[in-house]
């Protein structure tokens, strides 16, 4: 398996075709090379997918956990 540093790095990342919770339809989420979320978008709206990209073909993505209203 190795190390982490032999690792190439996760980042920046654009994922794609992502379900958000408490919003309809699909996303992209862009992340910048420091790990944080740059910019939310309907899909609807994406003119451009930048590279590299995740296609998570509409599973749920959840941005640091899902909250209970109980």
């Amino acid at each position: 398996m190795g190390d982490l540093a032999s690792q190439p790095p996760l980042y920046p990342l654009n994922l794609v075709n992502a379900k958000l919770p408490g919003s309809n339809g699909l996303h992209q989420i862009l992340i910048n090379d420091q790990g944080l979320i740059q910019a939310i978008s309907p899909m609807s709206a994406v003119t451009q997918i930048p590279s590299p990209t995740l296609d998570v073909g509409g599973d749920w993505i959840s941005l640091g956990g899902v909250g209970s209203t109980n």
